[in-house]
């Protein structure tokens, strides 16, 4: 994770990317109800909403790791979705591809489902 707050300071190495950072919180942020998005909706990184609220933005830090929480639970569950609606084609392709990436004969498991694959 990144270390805005000792950057900004000057401490870090990445001063002009924390000052750069710092005027995105300024201009392309909204809050509601204690949680951090980027304008076009997607929440903010951890790193960049602690930044935020040693800048004085009002985030609730735990509502923010909640939503985030919250978002994550929502791709599995679209990624399980998305599967479970795969054609025959498409379930053959991707084990195509497994099989060209791993080799024959590996588990594979989807991280973020705890699927397991043999290729």
């Amino acid at each position: 994770m990144t270390d805005y707050i000792q950057d900004f300071q000057g401490v870090g190495l990445f001063k002009k990317e924390a000052d750069r950072i710092a005027e995105q919180i300024k201009t392309d942020t909204v809050l509601k109800g204690g949680v951090l998005r980027w304008k076009m909706g997607n929440l903010v990184p951890q790193d960049v909403a602690e930044f935020a609220k040693f800048l004085g933005v009002a985030v609730d830090l735990k509502k923010q790791a909640a939503a985030f929480k919250n978002a994550v639970g929502k791709l599995v569950r679209a990624m399980i979705d998305v599967e479970a609606k795969e054609t025959d084609e498409e379930r053959a392709e991707r084990e195509y591809e497994m099989r060209a990436v791993f080799g024959p004969g590996e588990t594979v498991v989807n991280i973020f489902t705890g699927k397991r694959y043999k290729t």
